[in-house]
């Protein structure tokens, strides 16, 4: 007796069907390009959460706040708990105003996301002097966070060291990613969209 398996149906129901499956697949293609227009820096911030720490904290002293700073240290998760601002405050005496520093710093850290924080930051800020701690193995792949706030025009690492295939990865993890960005809204709470 031999076995046959059931008839397999079609893949698509219809013209309808696939003319939907096309249109979903192009806005998923496309959604680096549209979401480099449509969706806004804060927003970036706050949906790449989980992958760098606190990232409301991040997208308020990159973006929102506009004070310049004498010491801007940034860096990984061990730089964040490596410097007491209280105790350099006290040591290090400044003529006129108090030393102004903050930290800066996202879980494992890389070149690809110092960059994009510095970007970013000097777009809005002024530091007098930035100390920044590299990753103490060489980075090979952008850093998970990367794809959130990373828009097109803005140098992709893959492209910059001539790895295509970093490139594609960076553009398909930034496509896949694209549909939670445009639709964020629901997602993250109102009280971190200031």
């Amino acid at each position: 007796m031999k076995f046959r398996p059931p008839p397999m149906q079609p893949a698509f129901s219809g013209t309808g069907h696939l003319v939907i499956w096309i249109a979903a697949l192009a806005a998923i293609l496309l959604s680096p390009i549209l979401t480099t227009f449509v969706v806004s820096p804060e927003t970036r911030y706050l949906v790449m959460s989980k992958r760098v720490g606190p990232s409301d904290w991040h997208m308020n002293q990159i973006l929102k706040e506009t004070g310049a700073l004498d010491i801007l240290f940034l860096g990984n998760s061990r730089m964040l708990t490596a410097i007491d601002h209280t105790v350099l405050r006290e040591e290090v005496h400044t003529p006129g105003a108090p030393l102004k520093s903050e930290t800066i710093a996202a879980n494992f850290n890389g070149y690809d996301m110092t960059y994009t924080f510095l970007t970013d930051f000097f777009a809005h800020r002024h530091a007098r002097l930035v100390v920044i701690n590299y990753p103490d193995f060489p980075q090979i792949d952008t850093h998970p966070a990367e794809k959130y706030v990373r828009r097109l025009g803005q140098p992709d690492p893959g492209l910059d060291i001539r790895r295509a295939n970093l490139a594609i990865t960076n553009y398909a993890e930034m496509a896949l990613i694209g549909p939670r960005l445009a639709w964020r809204p629901s997602s993250v709470p109102d009280r971190y969209l200031g």
